[in-house]
């Protein structure tokens, strides 16, 4: 806009024989441009800054982003196509030295129903890896994570007793806008210590703790003690008269403090269990699963296709599952229903044709 100073103010005009109507501009390994037709960026190079004299604009892809901030996550920034049905990964690749836009919702695409809100919290809820969260048109959440390190990435769909409005990362917490089923809006918080809902925390005072900032006389809620330390889910209470959860009953375990809130289901579902055989692949033949092996940490309940484990310790290790049955599309379902800690590390499947 001057004479070419490196500190003069730049016009660029994208020379690619379309009208791109600019939506974000993110700043990630390069100036990534996102408009409602392409993906396009302005190169940065080796110890130099971008200037009038070095400065170009490059077309990449032709998808399109909605109107949902593009987000950085684990080396690459992920936006929603102008179709609102499809999330893609914008990354530069060695192999075609250009950024690629590649699918990531596949295998979720039932997930991603025209997408609202997005935020990206990195290292969230104590684990290494990052996560996205895109609140949905029907209300639902979905967390998308990523750990390109160790080749990992996965979908997960998080509903609740309402609906989720807008969502925020501050450093390693999300937060969420949820409007509950009587329209009210709360501020939730994502935790990876308790797995109860609208939860709340307090001291066990005479052997009761006092709920009534949440609950009333006759709601049903689950309690998880502690003793500032050590976690025990004691199951599910009726909330009494007096707005509190009476304890009495385990008054000898010596917990001082109780999280009592509602518990859910967590489920993951496999895609069919395929496999190449020495005939050919497996795919569409009547096979089955003799044997399950899960690579747990610190599980104290859950379920393999209807099987059981139950421990009150906490199993950390590998666990066999023996299943029966055949199917042409053998899946693995995996549930649990105590609102404490699981980690599920890996599973082999033992598949016969």
């Amino acid at each position: 806009m001057g004479d070419a100073a490196d500190d003069d103010a730049i016009s660029l005009v994208a020379a690619t024989g379309d009208v791109n109507e600019i939506r974000y501009l993110v700043s990630n390994r390069d100036l990534q441009i996102f408009t409602a037709s392409s993906e396009l960026y302005v190169p940065t190079y080796l110890n130099q800054a971008i200037t009038p004299t070095n400065v170009q604009i490059r077309k990449q892809t032709p998808y399109g982003s909605e109107h949902i901030e593009p987000m950085p996550v684990d080396g690459a920034t992920i936006f929603v196509q102008r179709n609102g049905k499809i999330v893609r990964e914008y990354l530069f690749t060695d192999t075609e030295e250009a950024y690629t836009s590649t699918a990531v919702s596949t295998i979720a695409s039932h997930l991603i129903s025209s997408p609202k809100y997005m935020a990206v919290v990195h290292s969230g809820f104590g684990l290494p890896d990052s996560y996205a969260a895109i609140t949905s048109g029907n209300g639902d959440l979905v967390l998308f994570s990523s750990n390109r390190a160790e080749k990992r990435a996965s979908w997960t769909r998080v509903t609740t007793n309402g609906d989720f409005g807008s969502v925020v990362a501050i450093e390693d917490r999300l937060f969420a806008n949820v409007y509950d089923s009587d329209g009210k809006l709360q501020l939730c918080e994502f935790t990876g210590d308790v797995g109860l809902d609208l939860y709340l925390y307090g001291a066990i005072s005479s052997n009761l703790v006092d709920v009534s900032a949440l609950y009333s006389s006759g709601d049903t809620v689950d309690v998880i003690v502690t003793d500032g330390t050590n976690l025990s889910h004691l199951g599910s209470f009726t909330v009494n008269a007096g707005d509190d959860v009476d304890l009495t009953a385990y008054a000898g375990l010596g917990f001082t403090h109780a999280y009592v809130g509602v518990k859910f289901t967590a489920k993951i579902v496999t895609n069919p269990i395929d496999a190449s055989m020495g005939n050919g692949p497996a795919t569409g033949s009547i096979r089955g699963m003799t044997n399950i092996v899960l690579d747990l940490k610190s599980a104290r309940s859950l379920t393999v296709n209807g099987h059981k484990l139950v421990t009150e310790t906490g199993f950390t290790g590998k666990k066999e599952f023996r299943l029966l049955g055949y199917s042409r599309d053998p899946q693995i379902t995996i549930e649990q229903n105590d609102p404490l800690s699981l980690q599920i590390n890996g599973l082999v499947a033992e598949l016969i044709v």
